[in-house]
């Protein structure tokens, strides 16, 4: 995940999606002491390269990239957005679910703490490392219980660290497909279609892809690194709610 792949203020909840699937190693979470052992890294590498965590705008070190990758990850997470994650996200469940907790636990946030206990609460989270429920179960209830390898200690080191890259970028939202911002997206885009299709076929692409950014839902359709790849939404499916439709074939 490179520096300049972070989303931007506002991102579709397919591209929200695709980052972090991207961004999370939810593999190395899901393993029985993949919490721990990746809470321990994250904090040596944070005590060494401490002065370099807010200057990440004009010097940029390799070891502190995992930690901007989780404050762009952090700053997309809201109440209605995780719960989305948990619930409604298409793909892999148990992965979903980790990457939520592990989301939750870097936050901090007691709102996101206890919409993360009630979403859990309708969950069979056998699958999910048992380690990371736990800890940000209990984090949330105000760390009733001893955490092996004096865990909270590399956790609040962590965290800290992510606080202080956060002031280098804006404040982040997703826009669900069914919320009113989406809808409006939605339907901005098929009102534009047929001119973006006679502009393809009478100009040629760059000048419908000139045209297009331009327009109001831009943002919206645009992945992460700029390139297009717009999507019809269809709002009434929780599986799948914009599926793909690339230059060349839908035009």
């Amino acid at each position: 995940m490179l520096f300049a792949d972070r989303p931007a203020t506002r991102i579709s909840e397919s591209n929200a999606v695709r980052f972090l699937a991207r961004a999370i190693p939810y593999l190395r979470l899901r393993r029985r002491k993949g919490t721990s052992q990746t809470l321990i890294r994250l904090s040596e590498v944070a005590s060494i390269y401490a002065d370099f965590i807010p200057h990440a705008d004009k010097i940029k070190v390799e070891p502190l990239d995992e930690f901007y990758t989780y404050e762009a990850a952090v700053g997309l997470i809201d109440a209605d957005f995780l719960k989305f994650l948990m619930l409604k996200a298409p793909g892999n469940r148990v992965s979903w679910q980790t990457i939520s907790a592990w989301l939750v636990l870097l936050s901090g946030k007691a709102e996101l703490s206890r919409v993360f206990m009630r979403c859990i609460s309708k969950l069979d989270i056998s699958d999910i490392n048992k380690e990371l429920v736990e800890l940000v179960l209990d984090d949330g209830r105000g760390r009733t219980i001893k955490a092996n390898n004096g865990i909270y200690e590399h956790l609040d080191v962590v965290r800290a660290a992510i606080v202080k890259a956060a002031p280098l970028t804006t404040k982040r939202k997703v826009v669900l497909a069914s919320s009113r911002e989406g809808r409006r997206a939605i339907k901005a885009f098929k009102k534009d279609l047929p001119k973006i299709k006679e502009l393809y076929h009478e100009e040629g692409a760059v000048a419908a892809v000139d045209w297009v950014r331009t327009r109001s839902w831009y943002w919206y359709y645009a992945d992460l690194d700029g390139s297009i790849n717009w999507r019809a939404s269809q709002p009434n499916s929780s599986q799948s709610a914009e599926p793909e439709w690339h230059w060349g074939y839908w035009l």
